[in-house]
């Protein structure tokens, strides 16, 4: 299979990637663009002079098991990967000053930590974004997003008391008539998109005493509304 390719590349990595720290790429990094059905080129990153505090990509950790299926339905197993909040893209990496970059739009899924990713390419909705429920009638995604938390100024010393740190941002959505639906996990929100069912559904979480505002009991709560 042509995915293959990424297993000869990656064997020649010896630089563990959980030994780095690779916060916000606080120098200058070269990204291969990689094609799986071609070629591609290094390219000079970018050098960043604002260090921001926190972490940028969406996995905790750069090593471990990683299972990755293309359009076409092949798969493979990756043991150094991650996704870049920022950028929106896959990588691996190579060195303290170097990733290799790959080109997203030829996956379908990512699974990583027994959580599944899906490559979204919706004008509303796109990258790599955690599938929770796939039903026929609805589906359930957290579209996970990077913000910026501001540090806070002693204005008597016009020091920094906290630096300026990343944050990471939880966006629910609902697929549900053709259509990409931002929720928020709460009750009224859901039900008012579940309308036609409201009421077997209010009944159903409280018998089983289901939390609208907790991810897994909503997808246990869809589960119910896709077989009605």
């Amino acid at each position: 299979m042509k995915i293959k390719i990424f297993a000869l590349l990656l064997s020649f990595i010896t630089i563990s990637a959980s030994s780095q720290n690779n916060d916000n790429y606080k120098a200058a990094l070269y990204t291969y663009n990689h094609d799986l059905q071609g070629g591609g080129a290094f390219l000079p990153g970018v050098l960043l002079k604002n260090y921001i505090k926190g972490e940028i990509h969406l996995f905790p950790n750069w090593n471990g098991q990683f299972t990755v299926v293309t359009k076409k339905g092949d798969s493979s197993q990756l043991f150094n990967l991650n996704y870049n909040l920022q950028t929106k893209a896959l990588e691996s990496f190579i060195s303290k000053d170097s990733v290799f970059q790959y080109d997203i739009d030829q996956f379908d899924y990512v699974i990583a930590s027994n959580k599944k990713y899906k490559v979204l390419n919706d004008s509303q909705l796109n990258g790599l974004v955690q599938e929770i429920f796939n039903g026929q009638k609805v589906k359930f995604f957290n579209e996970i997003r990077i913000g910026v938390e501001q540090g806070v100024l002693n204005p008597m010393t016009q020091t920094m008391i906290s630096e300026d740190k990343y944050v990471k941002e939880n966006n629910y959505y609902l697929f549900l008539n053709n259509k990409y639906t931002k929720i928020k996990l709460g009750k009224s929100d859901i039900l008012k998109q579940l309308i036609d069912k409201k009421d077997a559904l209010k009944k159903f979480a409280s018998e089983n005493d289901f939390s609208f505002s907790n991810e897994s009991d909503v997808a246990k709560i869809l589960k119910h509304y896709d077989a009605l």
